[in-house]
């Protein structure tokens, strides 16, 4: 009994070892079994994160390429050999090409040509050093030759071990073309201004010039009436008298410039005006120009101003003078009339096309040193000029004058050929009006009488006024200035036979004398006097006044005072 006991606890002992290891066995399973799920859960995660990582790189590096395409920057990647590894939309749209048009360094060339390919390369091969290189810009040539302003801004990277320069480019050209109109807005301004000062300046200078050539003009026409007509002095009085009559044009120029020059329309002879100048213009060329004329027979007659007829010439063969750089050179100025003018002319027409009809023609061409054709296209420009120290408002003048007569102007230049200018106007079938008498001619049998008031700052003006009046039999007070010339009508108003009156005064002005002096006497006779006078004041004037333009010859006075005596209008 004891050992049957004995034996079934020593069974017992067996069975608890034995399940006792296999709750062992069984909870390492189960560990096992854990460790393997939780490793299978690891190991799922990390990939997942692996492809989460993927993913996202793919998505940033889309995203990244996105933003190349898309940027309104131009954005390029140079290798270190050279060569185009980007080339975004941006730059295909502004240089016209595409990433596969570039198989070698020639890129550069290409759009940076010229004087900014050096630089250009430079900047790269120095960016690649580790240099650092300023913001710059070039001018880009694209596909079609167009040319664009760009504004570079350059880095270097590191790509896969490899360097790479990048170019971030902002095209300026409209920025560029905004400033340019600025510019030109600017110059137009300026230029405007230029001429508004020009205009002030010319009104004064007409005023004390004319002052000046009244003197000499009246003196020596004064002089030849106290010579025989076989005076051998009475040939230099002509020519002092017709020299004076040239510069008074001269001063009509410098009013026109500005605006405020009176035209005076009439039918003229084309030769018959530079016969007369022709003197004047053979000494104003250089001694190394040989000038001639070729003057059309029987040519018709062109309804002008004479005064801006001849400054077209002067111009003209002025400038075809100083053209000639060498030893020696021609220079012809010619006349003649043609029905079409495309039949005759083929150079520049700078005024458009004139309509079919007959137009009466002047050259004027050169031998000398022509002109590139950037230069015409900028002559008529006002004071764009050639010269060292040019006037700049000669050919612009010219050019204005032509359009003014309804008349055309053609233009045909090479360098090194010379220059021909050709100026076609209407001609009209009429005979011509004198352009002046070779010696002025007094009616003698008309003489006044009376008392006349002459009111001028000038003195040299006021001693010749007085002098013609005398000659005509007149008395004569003066007066120095406005305040003046009131105070001695007020004391002879009844006796005062008309006025001669400066326009231009210094405190009280003409038109200002005229208002005081009609306040006291309205029906008295006043004749203004002026070097240059404005429209707007002419319509001021009332029936019984009349204007002389200084400087104003003797028969000129004798024709006025005639007038506006017998014919009062008051």
């Amino acid at each position: 009994m004891v050992i049957f006991i004995l034996s079934f606890l020593g069974m017992g002992a067996a069975v608890a070892f034995a399940w006792v290891q296999h709750r062992k066995f069984q909870e390492a399973q189960d560990r096992l079994q854990k460790m393997q799920a939780s490793a299978l859960v690891l190991t799922e995660k990390s990939q997942r994160r692996e492809m989460d990582a993927l993913h996202h790189a793919e998505q940033t590096q889309e995203f990244a390429a996105t933003l190349i395409e898309s940027a309104s920057i131009l954005i390029l990647a140079v290798d270190e050999h050279e060569h185009l590894r980007l080339f975004n939309e941006r730059a295909r749209e502004v240089t016209g090409y595409f990433l596969d048009d570039w198989f070698s360094k020639e890129w550069i060339k290409v759009l940076f040509p010229g004087e900014e390919f050096t630089p250009a390369r430079e900047g790269l091969r120095a960016m690649m050093r580790g240099e650092i290189v300023e913001m710059v810009e070039t001018l880009l040539v694209s596909h079609s030759g167009e040319e664009r302003t760009i504004s570079w801004h350059c880095r270097k990277v590191v790509y896969q071990d490899e360097p790479l320069c990048l170019m971030f480019g902002v095209d300026l050209t409209s920025r560029s073309k905004a400033e340019s109109e600025r510019q030109e807005l600017e110059r137009k301004l300026l230029d405007m201004q230029k001429l508004e000062s020009l205009g002030v300046l010319a009104g004064g200078i007409a005023h004390d010039f004319n002052n000046l050539l009244t003197a000499i003009l009246g003196n020596a026409q004064l002089a030849q009436l106290q010579l025989p007509a076989a005076a051998p002095m009475r040939q230099h009085l002509v020519e002092i008298e017709r020299t004076s009559i040239q510069a008074a044009d001269l001063c009509k120029q410098m009013l026109a410039y500005s605006g405020q020059g009176r035209i005076e329309v009439r039918l003229i002879d084309f030769n018959r005006v530079i016969r007369d100048m022709s003197q004047l213009l053979r000494v104003s060329v250089a001694k190394k120009a040989q000038l001639s004329f070729n003057l059309a027979h029987n040519l018709p007659k062109v309804r002008g101003d004479v005064s801006q007829i001849r400054q077209i010439l002067m111009n003209l063969v002025i400038n075809a003078s100083e053209s000639i750089t060498s030893n020696e050179g021609s220079i012809w100025v010619s006349t003649g009339v043609v029905h079409r003018a495309k039949e005759l002319f083929r150079g520049l027409t700078v005024t458009g096309k004139p309509e079919e009809r007959d137009y009466v023609f002047i050259e004027i061409a050169d031998t000398g040193c022509g002109m590139s054709a950037e230069t015409q296209a900028r002559i008529f420009d006002p004071f764009f000029t050639t010269k060292f120290t040019g006037r700049g408002l000669g050919l612009a003048a010219v050019l204005g004058i032509v359009k003014g007569h309804g008349g055309t102007l053609e233009l045909e230049s090479h360098e090194g050929q010379g220059t021909t200018f050709t100026l076609l106007f209407p001609c009209v079938d009429a005979p011509a009006e004198p352009v002046q008498d070779e010696e002025f001619q007094i009616d003698s049998h008309w003489s006044g009488e009376g008392l006349m008031l002459v009111v001028d700052d000038e003195e040299s003006v006021r001693t010749l006024a007085s002098r013609m009046l005398e000659t005509f039999e007149f008395r004569v007070i003066t007066a120095k200035e406005g305040g003046e010339g009131v105070e001695k009508f007020t004391q002879n108003a009844d006796a005062i036979t008309a006025v001669l009156l400066d326009v231009t005064m210094p405190v009280m002005s003409g038109l200002e004398v005229l208002e005081r002096i009609r306040a006291i006497r309205p029906d008295v006779p006043v004749l203004f006097m002026s070097g240059y006078m404005r429209e707007g004041q002419l319509h001021t004037l009332d029936r019984a006044t009349d204007y002389l333009q200084k400087p104003f010859k003797i028969e000129d006075l004798q024709e006025k005072l005639r007038v506006l005596l017998s014919d009062p209008r008051g």
